[in-house]
């Protein structure tokens, strides 16, 4: 099923374009998997969800999307989400299929050049390697196309927003074996939060060589700056649990608090087609990113919780992170059998540096933020008395060798086997600058790693499948002070459903019945006074997901979906943990959106719900269930396109996620946003 792109009136390349694919249905491929077989006969959940919805839903962060997937919510406002009860963060991110990511945990990704984002539910460690086992989400580029095309667009908003954009892709040359695209965005905007406001741009280049019929070379380039004042946000507070009592922009951060973000992105990839079904890729990725921050975060309250303590953090990290990767992917017959086989290689290096890294507490000099006179401006970083400073290095080197085969016994059964052979070794070296102690740390370990599946096809348009798949997670040199090295934590799962094509495959879904069990999960020796760690931790989460995604109408588009969710902790050295929710994962969360195309006046409108039931944080506190509307409402007229959205029509408060009483994420209030593009 490879797609195929012009390159010129003659000349048609002959490659498995994968990244170009548009996911509207289950008789798509998803780039995720590595393969051009069907999602229908894929034994494994995946969605997408590709650029039309992300225009019509006016997405611009990461962090937006996730409303339209199962099972995936978010933690806080960082770049930190829930995956089928699992807490995931950056790593679980990829561009293209590669790790490296460009953001640090602390920003969420701008989709300004993005095409679409596909969601892999439960382990991918054969194909990716370690992670934590409720998914991945990748993010898809947009690519050079063979012809002119040029979209330039601004938005106006509510909070003082400002968002300007560009997408300009076509050919370098006459014979069109050279094409380009330039993707560019620059916000400036307020926020609901007292003194926070935010100025970001992001510069994506791309240009593709057409060498011949059968191979291609695409160099992609990300150039980013996020600045944003009186930030790392943390939230508002919760004094004795009650959410409602203070407005939700209030913050314990000082106005002259900063976090500053920016970063440089380099991949290239080259595809080869060998043929008709036979394709190489290899692709090598590598990211730079710095991060500084000075911001205060909150601490304990007071006895009669009329103020808050403080405590102030400096704080600067330098990252690198390289990635390769090559795989072949195509089929062969033995006898009856028809094989898709995938079989590659990977290496991957992240090093972290950090510099300087200052704590200051209450008793430092760090004055307490008093809640009723709100005494903002007292702060004086330059007073402080720093008890804390270290500085940190380390690196992280993984590697490993792949291959997955899916083989077609017959027209309706399909079987999938894979193994990923995986080693990885950790370092790091830290220097308290206050004592001069130096501490250095290492851990290295291999792991086998195995996937099983199996889908049958009872009808052209409808499947059942079943698997088995298995994750790693390095615990990290760290974590040897406390009684380490440990054992990665593992998980496997087991997971079944149904997927169908509905309406001449307009519209797809997909029913999934998951079971996870994340083990050696570390927790406190009771009976160590040090606070050893011991790996007996035992975490499940068991569900169920339904997906719906396409058009019901040639007017009619519809997003919707649906999971419940039960994770909880199932071994504990603490009996009285055993049996809690894990944070964060909603029993009960769904979302409905639909665009209709009117027949008349140009016009299109789209309408949404989102619903998330009530979450359990690291504390004491529940975070309230939440229902939140919104709306958009479009007008085109030839190349010129004006749209009105609002987020949160009915203005209810609501909490993105949260860590506790001390840290606790809000939601916008209601908002408008006011578009034009004009694409030439």
């Amino acid at each position: 099923m490879a797609d195929r792109q012009a390159v010129t009136e003659d000349v048609v390349l002959e490659i498995p374009i994968q990244a170009a694919t548009v996911v509207v249905s289950a008789s798509a491929s998803a780039s995720l998997a590595r393969t051009d077989t069907a999602i229908l006969e894929l034994p494994q959940s995946v969605q997408v969800i590709d650029e039309k919805v992300l225009e019509q839903q006016q997405v611009v962060r990461l962090e937006n999307v996730f409303r339209n997937v199962s099972g995936v919510n978010q933690f806080s406002a960082y770049q930190d989400f829930n995956v089928r009860g699992f807490r995931s963060g950056e790593d679980a991110v990829l561009y293209n299929g590669n790790r490296a990511g460009l953001y640090t945990f602390w920003t969420s990704p701008m989709l300004a050049n993005i095409d679409r984002v596909e969601v892999l539910k439960g382990p991918a460690s054969v194909l990716y390697g370690s992670g934590q086992p409720g998914g991945l989400i990748n993010l898809v580029t947009k690519k050079p196309e063979p012809r002119f095309r040029n979209q330039l667009a601004y938005t106006l908003g509510h909070f003082d927003q400002h968002r300007s954009q560009m997408d300009s892709t076509g050919p370098l040359n006459r014979s069109r074996t050279l094409l380009y695209r330039l993707n560019a965005a620059y916000f400036n905007s307020g926020s609901f939060r007292w003194f926070n406001r935010s100025e970001n741009y992001l510069v994506a280049p791309a240009v593709t060589w057409v060498m011949t019929e059968r191979s291609r070379l695409t160099l992609e380039m990300e150039l980013m700056q996020d600045n944003r004042k009186a930030q790392r946000d943390r939230g508002i507070i919760a004094p004795r649990n009650n959410v409602d009592l203070l407005p939700v922009g209030f913050t314990v951060q000082e106005p002259s608090d900063f976090q500053n973000n920016s970063g440089d992105a380099v991949q290239l990839t080259y595809i080869h087609s060998f043929g008709s079904t036979w394709s190489a890729n290899v692709t090598a990725r590598h990211t730079r990113n710095r991060y500084r921050d000075s911001y205060h975060e909150p601490r304990t309250f007071s006895a009669d919780f009329s103020s808050i303590a403080r405590q102030y953090r400096d704080f600067n990290r330098y990252a690198s992170r390289k990635w390769l990767n090559s795989y072949a992917s195509g089929e062969w017959v033995t006898g009856r059998v028809r094989h898709n086989l995938t079989f590659g290689a990977d290496f991957g290096y992240q090093g972290d540096d950090v510099r300087g890294d200052r704590i200051a507490n209450p008793v430092d000099g760090v004055p307490a933020l008093n809640l009723v006179t709100l005494n903002y401006g007292l702060a004086d970083p330059l007073g402080y008395r720093f008890t804390n400073r270290r500085s940190a290095d380390g690196d992280s080197r993984q590697y490993a060798l792949y291959a997955r085969d899916q083989l077609a016994l017959t027209n309706t059964l399909r079987v999938m086997g894979g193994i990923r052979v995986t080693g990885f070794k950790d370092r790091s070296i830290n220097f308290n600058e206050i004592t001069t102690a130096i501490t250095r740390e290492e851990a290295s370990d291999q792991a086998v790693l195995t996937q099983a599946g199996v889908v049958w096809l009872p009808w052209a348009d409808s499947s059942l499948y079943a698997n088995f798949a298995e994750s790693f997670l390095p615990q990290g040199p760290g974590t040897i002070v406390f009684g380490g090295p440990f054992d990665p934590e593992r998980g496997r799962q087991f997971e079944f459903g149904g997927k169908r094509e509905w309406f001449g495959s307009r519209l797809s879904s997909t029913l999934a019945f998951f079971n996870i069990e994340r083990q050696n999960v570390l927790v406190t020796d009771p009976d160590s006074p040090q606070a050893f760690l011991i790996p007996i931790g035992e975490v499940t989460s068991r569900g169920i997901e339904l997906d719906v995604i396409g058009k019901l109408t040639d007017r009619l588009n519809l997003t919707m979906n649906y999971a419940y969710l039960d994770a909880k902790v199932t071994e504990d050295t603490d009996l009285f943990r055993v049996g809690r929710r894990s944070e964060n994962a909603p029993r009960n969360a769904t979302n409905i959106w639909a665009y209709y195309q009117f027949p008349f006046w140009n016009l299109s409108a789209g309408a949404g719900v989102s619903y998330v039931s009530r979450r359990p944080t690291f504390d004491t506190l529940v975070i309230p269930g939440c229902t939140v509307a919104n709306a958009t409402v479009s007008w085109q007229q030839g190349p010129l396109k004006l749209t009105a959205t609002m987020d949160n029509l009915a203005n209810r408060r609501y909490f993105l996620g949260g860590y506790g009483a001390r840290t606790l994420f809000p939601g916008s209030p209601r908002v408008w946003l006011l578009s034009s593009t004009f694409t030439f």
